[in-house]
């Protein structure tokens, strides 16, 4: 029985179709939408299963096509009422990565508890796959290639940064950015959220997506290819390139 993301790597036309759903994502945040945010969710019932909701059989993925299936169409749609989805695919992207300025208070508090928990990499997570390698690879790309880092994915939310994809990434330069003082704190203190006010601001590339006025009614802080984090709108105080 294939997984959600193993039928995904088979039919092709699977994205095709979503991105027909959702024009207004860029592609690349369309694919990570759909490979981390619905494949979880997913209900692959309607595109060819034994009905146990647990993915489709070979045969299945070898037959079915997706990117005409009226089922699969109407299943994005009612997959896009998720309250953990709904506010991505609705929300403003910019088309192309933009360099954002961003120290760890500039996002939410739920990313901010996370980043201690994490401490930044150095508290990687067995329970997750491969979450020390993955720490460590990005480690050495935020020493290695600085501003030119493959774009993580935000949302706006007229306040605050909510991460969304691309953690190991963002965690990794920050505590590129820490000082010895701060590394220290990490390895051997106890961090506490009043203690990120005082971390570095580092430049990173972004995808950065802002909620619609009927979603939230404050003034999103975006620009034209840069940002100085929320609350510091840039001088066109437009929508996002």
């Amino acid at each position: 029985m294939k997984t959600f993301l193993e039928f995904f790597e088979v039919n092709r036309g699977l994205e095709r179709t979503f991105a027909k759903n959702y024009p207004n994502l860029p592609p690349y945040v369309s694919r990570e939408i759909l490979r981390n945010r619905i494949a979880p969710i997913w209900n692959p019932v309607s595109v060819g299963t034994n009905g146990n909701g647990n993915g489709a059989t070979n045969s299945d993925s070898e037959t079915i096509g997706i990117s005409t299936d009226a089922n699969t169409i109407q299943n994005f749609r009612d997959i896009g009422h998720n309250s953990r989805v709904s506010k991505l695919i609705n929300a403003t992207w910019s088309n192309k990565p933009m360099s954002i300025q961003v120290g760890p208070d500039d996002f939410d508090v739920y990313d901010q508890i996370k980043f201690l928990i994490f401490k930044f990499g150095l508290n990687p997570k067995k329970e997750i796959r491969n979450d020390a390698r993955r720490f460590s690879v990005q480690q050495q790309k935020a020493r290695e290639i600085g501003q030119n880092n493959e774009p993580i994915v935000v949302l706006y939310n007229g306040k605050n940064y909510e991460m969304q994809e691309g953690w190991h990434r963002l965690m990794s330069y920050f505590l590129h950015a820490a000082n010895p003082d701060q590394i220290q704190l990490l390895r051997y203190g106890k961090i506490k959220i009043e203690d990120l006010k005082y971390w570095p601001k580092v430049q990173i590339r972004a995808y950065v997506g802002t909620q619609n006025r009927t979603q939230n009614n404050s003034t999103p802080a975006t620009g034209t290819g840069t940002g100085t984090g929320p609350g510091v709108p840039s001088s066109n105080n437009g929508a996002i390139s």
